[in-house]
């Protein structure tokens, strides 16, 4: 096991979140919010620079039965070193741990159908040691005012490991996933960033 204590809720419009970061980024969604939720324009890497390298796009794919499934389309550079694997392209019901995938479908579930933010928690083992993890997940909509993304905010503590760390046994995935190079310093980008958000938001 590699994640426990996962618990999430929704979070009120008045509500003030004890993390500064994810205190903005809520209080950028609500502003962002007028006559209906956010559109895909709110992935706007100039605005969110403050937290750009903590956050996730999820894709919400349907089925012609309505089923959801969500499939991760673009994954921040301080994730990525968190876990020392990038799993951008997979599906997140199809995540190697049962259990944080069971939890995060269900998250991603209460966000579209209440139409609102979402706030988690957890412990994530990184060398034997867990270390508090929260998120928040935001519901964007597309043209016809139907949630076609997730944009999600990822925050470790400062303390926590950054790849390349041994990976003990114990920790190995039980499915197949790319495993990220070293961690480089993030450098920023914002036409190639931009671009590549655009081209997320219109397939």
């Amino acid at each position: 096991m590699t994640s426990k204590d996962i618990r999430f809720r929704p979070v009120a419009p008045e509500e003030q979140l004890a993390e500064p970061l994810l205190a903005r980024l809520h209080g950028d969604w609500l502003g962002a919010a007028q006559d209906s939720l956010p559109g895909l324009a709110f992935i706007d890497p100039l605005c969110l620079r403050y937290l750009l390298g903590s956050l996730l796009v999820m894709e919400v794919v349907r089925d012609h039965h309505g089923q959801r499934r969500y499939r991760y389309r673009l994954i921040g550079t301080a994730i990525v070193a968190r876990r020392g694997r990038d799993r951008t392209g997979t599906w997140l019901h199809q995540h190697d741990e049962a259990l944080f995938a069971e939890q995060a479908v269900m998250a991603c579930d209460a966000a579209i159908e209440q139409r609102q933010p979402i706030y988690a928690t957890l412990q994530r083992r990184l060398q034997r040691r867990f270390y508090p993890v929260t998120y928040l997940l935001l519901p964007l909509v597309d043209e016809g005012g139907v949630v076609a993304r997730i944009l999600a905010a990822q925050l470790y503590p400062a303390n926590a490991p950054v790849a390349p760390y041994a990976i003990f046994e114990d920790d190995v995935p039980a499915r197949p996933a790319k495993v990220a190079s070293p961690a480089r310093p993030q450098v920023f980008d914002p036409a190639h960033l931009r671009d590549l958000l655009g081209k997320l938001g219109k397939s």
